[in-house]
């Protein structure tokens, strides 16, 4: 397969600054999640800068850098996988193992011209770790018009692996549709399969195990360990409530890291999952901490509305509206609202 004519992929200016407004807000203090009781995997991206795109790189070679990454582009393994089906050609650009993240760009090209069904784009996904097992797998993706009848987008995902550490990852991605959305929510659906068979091997890392609890209004919240790598630091935190009620009754609204000196630094990436006793998730920031410096991690819980929608899976009847019993619970009523904890910690050189 010829890699060449990607680079003359056109993309206008205006196509930028829309993919630049859309998927990076101008403000952004914080963040929420909303969770279903069912399904207990949360995730998401969160805003950041965006930098001036420079019309002569190569598409395919430079995704990451346009959607503001430029530590992800230069952290990244190029692979460059086409696969083609039905008209519709996939390329897995490039990907990165970091911790127990798998961070994947990709650049979709569709043969017909969608006119207005090529506003929004939503691939099915489907991930299989060949060589490791894991008890659950969150993951988010956004992909943006860039050019006619392309897209560009990257799938985050966190796996919550039995074993750790594994290097080299075997990764298939299997891709079973693709469908093409417009305004008035016509859709067009574009069969497969597109499937890429990748190696990554994991960024190197150094590992800080805090296991550091604080705890305010009945909520724990903890840092159990820090990463460090070439993407910045990743926060593996932990949260649950001494209330006898399901931990994500309360949310993390809103995360940032404070310096010795003051200087507030929010968090670019994160996702999580439950079960009826603790909350697991992750937080990434491209900051680069120092070692044997102080810090405070501020976080800012809020009380979750409870309610969510449920429909059988064969789609047989229309989603039904619930509400969690815990709203009705005397302590979580009584709960200050928000709760903000503070942890403070060191990284000690080792």
């Amino acid at each position: 397969m010829n890699l060449n004519n990607l680079d003359n992929i056109k993309v206008p200016k205006d196509d930028i600054e829309n993919i630049k407004n859309s998927l990076y807000p101008k403000k952004r203090k914080g963040f929420k999640l909303s969770y279903a009781p069912i399904a207990l995997v949360f995730c998401f991206i969160i805003g950041f800068a965006f930098p001036a795109y420079t019309g002569s790189l190569p598409v395919y070679r430079n995704i990451f850098h346009m959607l503001g990454r430029d530590d992800y582009q230069a952290a990244s393994k190029n692979f460059n996988e086409v696969c083609e089906a039905n008209g519709v050609k996939i390329t897995l650009a490039d990907a990165i193992y970091s911790d127990k993240s798998i961070i994947t760009s990709f650049l979709i090209e569709a043969e017909e011209d969608l006119g207005e069904l090529g506003e929004n784009v939503n691939p099915m996904v489907y991930t299989k770790f060949k060589n490791a097992r894991n008890n659950a797998l969150y993951e988010s993706l956004y992909f943006t018009p860039v050019g006619k009848n392309a897209y560009i987008g990257r799938i985050n995902q966190t796996a919550d692996f039995k074993k750790e550490n594994i290097s080299p990852l075997k990764v298939k991605y299997t891709i079973d549709e693709i469908k093409f959305t417009g305004k008035n929510s016509k859709t067009k659906v574009v069969k497969g399969p597109w499937v890429f068979n990748i190696r990554l091997d994991q960024l190197d890392k150094n590992q800080y195990a805090l296991a550091k609890t604080m705890d305010k209004n009945g909520i724990y919240a903890q840092i159990d360990t820090v990463i460090l790598d070439n993407l910045g630091a990743v926060f593996n935190l932990k949260y649950w409530n001494n209330k006898g009620i399901l931990p994500y009754a309360f949310t993390i609204h809103d995360i940032s890291l404070i310096d010795e000196e003051g200087e507030t630094k929010g968090f670019e990436d994160g996702g999580g999952m439950s079960d009826s006793k603790i909350f697991k998730i992750q937080y990434r920031t491209s900051k680069k901490l120092e070692l044997d410096e102080p810090y405070t991690l501020k976080i800012e819980f809020t009380k979750s509305g409870g309610e969510y929608y449920s429909a059988p899976a064969d789609g047989s009847a229309p989603a039904k509206k619930y509400t969690e019993s815990y709203v009705y619970n005397k302590d979580f009523i009584s709960t200050p609202d928000p709760t903000v904890i503070e942890i403070p910690f060191t990284l000690k050189s080792k």
